[in-house]
């Protein structure tokens, strides 16, 4: 699946969320979808150790009904889970506190933040570590390094409220 097809799937997640919050009877709610791919190179001893590439995904579910907050957070997304964790959340609003300075952002147009590195070059990447672990052998021939990681993460977010709001950020890290 293309990062374009996946960011649309995302966001229907994020949607589908909302709408089973508002369904669920929630008088205010909040959903945040955050997605991570981490390209990660691992040097061990000197070498080249691991190349790989992983995935993280949270939805974050928050509501409020009669002055009472209550949140969720789930990491296995479906259909089935968000409407069940959309009950559960409400289930556990009954039992807040209530605090009449609960509340969620006004309506603000939505808005997409892209910090433009979206992608990561693996081979630059590569070569940067490599050309990295030749001057450190060249320059000091008594280190070895122990472990030394690059890694690059790509966070894509979706940011939703029952006014409206909806953001979508968009950032690529090299670390």
């Amino acid at each position: 699946m293309s990062d374009s097809e996946q960011e649309q799937k995302d966001r229907e997640y994020a949607k589908l969320a909302l709408h089973s919050l508002e369904k669920a009877g929630a008088q205010k709610s909040v959903v945040s979808f955050v997605r991570q791919k981490k390209q990660e190179m691992n040097v061990d001893m000197g070498s080249l150790a691991l190349m790989r590439t992983s995935f993280d995904v949270v939805l974050q579910m928050a509501v409020i009904k009669d002055n009472k907050r209550a949140g969720i957070v789930l990491n296995q997304i479906s259909k089935d889970s968000i409407e069940k964790a959309a009950q559960e959340v409400m289930e556990s609003a009954e039992y807040a506190e209530p605090d009449n300075s609960h509340d969620i952002s006004e309506y603000q147009q939505p808005e997409i933040f892209d910090n433009r590195v979206v992608t990561s070059k693996l081979t630059l990447m590569y070569d940067r570590l490599n050309g990295f672990l030749t001057d450190v052998k060249k320059s000091y021939p008594e280190i070895t390094l122990g472990t030394t990681v690059l890694d690059f993460m790509r966070h894509t977010s979706h940011f939703l409220n029952s006014n409206g709001v909806y953001f979508t950020v968009r950032k690529g890290i090299y670390d």
